[in-house]
């Protein structure tokens, strides 16, 4: 005979276990998640240890009431079978605490599995291998080896006045490598080179000169001058060629560059010329020798490079002076015809502009992958404005991808793992040296004065003193991210800069203006990671103190675009424009205030406005230039070419626009023509120097 009460006691007995075992399955993930550090904690809503207690915790709590209140409509008479509701009650609560459960479980595993990555995100010092190069792999090695090698070769002596560029730069740049190598290789002593690789430079080819790197085993790499993009350059038959002459090279003495240093023109001491991010030098007389001659009248060119332009050019006098972005090639360009003076290669890609006294030209340079890690090179590389003489060169632990800051004869400038130097801009010398709470990652700072101020990842904004190195503030935006993936600007006694906004960054109205669809995503993207975020954002610091004195609305999150987030404003007067990659905006506003005035499409660019006589000019990467009215947003003329442009914002002098697209050409364009709208000029531009070493591609 059964026994029914019994049954019903063992039934009751596993459900209360069973409940006991989801309980202790949610406690679980909820205290790692109380205990742990965020890893990274701009990408998390609960980052202080009370809200994560009353977060996490509220929530396993919650799973335990739940259970409860399942239980609860439990009849403890086997006779009797509880009503409809009462079961629908306890499905839905026990559905709700499996949910609950999972989001706990969930939440931790993914943190974990961050954590167990060998993650080389953030850069760190002590993480990376610069200094240890016997570590590196062997492809590393000779990879490292002939960026390094075409550097040390690829400085060819300038150009005489009057050379044809098509003729006479192939012959004295290749008479240039044959002096400098005298083979084998000589490599100055301070710079970072695998000591077992062997280095061997092809002459042979017309217009390339190619150079190999090997070591034992077989592992091989090449570069060459210039770089190519079509045709295969690596092949290893020809780096087993017999005729070659493998050696490895010799080390000789550091020594500083005897040479002379004229002044070229008005200084670009940092990032599109100034704080204010105008990106254009005054209209001035043009020098020769001792004399100034007036500035001719400006003529359309067009010049092609060996790599990818991402970066804006740098005017100095009358010199354009701009490096690509794959291949890290420099040429510093005549402005009147567009005709290369000289030539150079840094030793990996160079992300933003050159900085300048007038006298002395500085890049930054290192990729945005393996040097994080110190794997590929990385630092800054010095030439003679006037000559293209190589001055010095100095590697870093880990990415330089931003532009400097010139003060006085020094210059200033982070790497991606957040150290502070400061450098003799004639000799490299390591002059200071610090720390700061976060890396220097594409963001180029902003000085004014004697204060720099550095946009650093993940969210936190530094100024700093250019002499002393010295930290006046940092001041850290919660719920924000890629601080410093886009550089600030200083007016008005303000900080402008620009970030990407995770949900703890929002405010309510900001939230509420959000579309359904990216709600759910950023609820759920702080269960799980990556974060999603909700768009883009610009506020305003005090430049003394840090204090946040005013910060925009959100701009919804459109796209994601290749590379980094980016967003710098230019600043006119009372009036900033500030282009929002991710939300695809452009975007005008008060600068006191931040009151927006307009904002509109952005034709997906990166790369920062040229503010020039009222007008707002933003090239996009669909080859799209519009130019606005700032006061009213309104289109005035649009120009289109088949080539886009990244981060590279129009420069702006010797009556000249200078634009720098994805193809690695050059394009410069009288700014009357833009302003006006002239169709004839901007639809007619013909190329008037094209150097002859970049045209076999």
């Amino acid at each position: 005979m059964s026994d029914p009460a019994g049954t019903a006691g063992g039934d009751r007995s596993r459900a209360w276990l069973a409940d006991v075992f989801v309980a202790v399955f949610a406690a679980a993930p909820a205290v790692y998640l109380i205990v742990r550090s965020p890893y990274i904690e701009s990408e998390e809503l609960l980052v202080r240890p009370v809200a994560r207690l009353i977060g996490y915790g509220g929530l396993c709590l919650g799973v335990w009431c739940l259970l409860v209140l399942a239980r609860s409509g439990t009849s403890r008479s086997p006779s009797r079978s509880p009503s409809l509701a009462r079961r629908a009650a306890r499905w839905g609560a026990r559905t709700a605490a499996g949910a609950a459960v999972a989001v706990l479980a969930l939440a931790a595993w993914s943190r974990l599995q961050l954590r167990a990555r060998p993650f080389f995100w953030p850069p760190h010092v002590e993480r990376s291998l610069a200094n240890q190069l016997d570590s590196l792999t062997p492809k590393q090695r000779v990879e490292w080896a002939a960026r390094v090698a075409v550097h040390r070769l690829g400085s060819p002596p300038r150009l005489p006045a009057g050379a044809d560029a098509r003729v006479e730069k192939r012959s004295i740049e290749k008479r240039s490598v044959e002096s400098q190598t005298g083979l084998p290789l000589t490599v100055p002593a301070s710079w970072s080179f695998p000591r077992d690789v062997e280095v061997a430079v092809d002459l042979r080819d017309n217009d390339t000169t190619r150079v190999w790197t090997r070591i034992a085993g077989g592992v091989m790499a090449c570069a060459s001058l210039p770089a190519r993009r079509t045709k295969p350059l690596c092949d290893v038959g020809d780096g087993n060629d017999p005729a070659l002459a493998y050696a490895r090279p010799s080390r000789v003495a550091d020594s500083v560059v005897e040479t002379t240093l004229d002044s070229v023109g008005e200084p670009w001491p940092q990032y599109r010329h100034d704080a204010l991010r105008t990106g254009q030098v005054p209209l001035t007389a043009r020098r020769t020798g001792a004399a100034s001659v007036p500035v001719p009248v400006p003529v359309s060119w067009q010049w092609q490079s060996d790599g990818e332009y991402r970066s804006s050019t740098s005017v100095i006098g009358d010199l354009g002076v701009i490096g690509t972005h794959g291949s890290g090639s420099i040429a510093a360009l005549d402005m009147a015809s567009g005709v290369p003076r000289w030539t150079a290669r840094a030793p990996n890609w160079i992300h933003q502009g050159a900085v300048s006294d007038g006298r002395i030209v500085v890049f930054g340079f290192g990729d945005n992958t393996s040097s994080f890690r110190g794997q590929t090179p990385s630092g800054v590389t010095a030439y003679a404005l006037s000559s293209g003489v190589h001055l010095w060169t100095r590697f870093d632990e880990s990415s330089v991808m931003t532009s400097p800051v010139f003060q006085d004869d020094a210059i200033v400038y982070g790497s991606a793992a957040g150290v502070l130097r400061r450098r003799s801009a004639r000799t490299g010398e390591l002059l200071r040296e610090a720390s700061l709470p976060g890396g220097v990652i594409m963001g180029p700072p902003a000085a004014v004065g004697d204060t720099a101020v550095f946009t650093l990842d993940f969210d936190t904004v530094c100024a700093v003193s250019l002499s002393t190195l010295e930290q006046h503030w940092c001041r850290r935006l919660p719920g924000t991210l890629m601080a410093g993936h886009a550089a600030p600007a200083i007016a008005q006694g303000l900080v402008i800069a620009s970030v990407l906004v995770n949900l703890g960054g929002m405010t309510l109205a900001d939230f509420w203006r959000v579309p359904l669809a990216n709600k759910a995503r950023l609820l759920w993207s702080n269960v799980v990671l990556p974060t999603h975020w909700a768009g883009q954002k610009f506020v305003a610091l005090d430049l003394h103190t840090g204090a946040v004195r005013w910060s925009s609305r959100v701009f919804g999150d459109r796209f994601t675009p290749e590379g980094h987030s980016s967003g710098t404003a230019a600043i006119d007067d009372s009036v900033g424009v500030i282009v929002l990659p991710n939300a695809d905006s452009t975007v005008a506003f008060t600068v006191r205030d931040g009151r927006v005035r307009w904002a509109a499409g952005a034709h997906r660019a990166r790369g920062p406005a040229t503010i020039v006589r009222g007008h707002a000019i933003v090239s996009g990467r669909d080859g799209i230039t519009v130019v606005r009215a700032i006061a009213t947003g309104a289109v005035t003329c649009t120009m289109t070419r088949r080539i886009g442009y990244d981060r590279a914002g129009p420069s702006v002098g010797n009556g000249l626009l200078l634009f720098a697209n994805l193809s690695g050409e050059i394009e410069a364009l009288p700014v009357e023509a833009l302003l006006g709208c002239d169709a004839a000029i901007l639809r007619n531009v013909r190329p008037v120097a094209t150097a002859a070493a970049h045209e076999a591609h």
